[in-house]
């Protein structure tokens, strides 16, 4: 819980040996009353980008998401 931002059921898959780059998944709510976004953060093994996953022609790319993704007041993002 940070403020009225809380996370829920945070997890990550296993990364193989030497891979330069990871993959988390969680449950963001806000419980404040007005909207808030979220453009990244820190864990205690490195640094937290948001990135947009998509898939084109077979192969799966992750973006960056200009200016983050906004979490409602009240609602579930994931």
């Amino acid at each position: 819980m940070a403020g009225d931002i809380m996370i829920e059921q945070p997890w990550a898959p296993a990364t193989p040996r030497g891979a330069a780059t990871a993959v988390a998944y969680m449950t963001i709510m806000n419980h404040g009353s007005s909207a808030d976004t979220l453009l990244g953060g820190t864990s205690p093994v490195g640094k937290l980008d948001i990135h947009q996953m998509s898939m084109a022609n077979g192969i799966m790319s992750m973006r960056p998401v200009p200016g983050g993704v906004a979490i409602p007041s009240e609602a579930r993002s994931y």
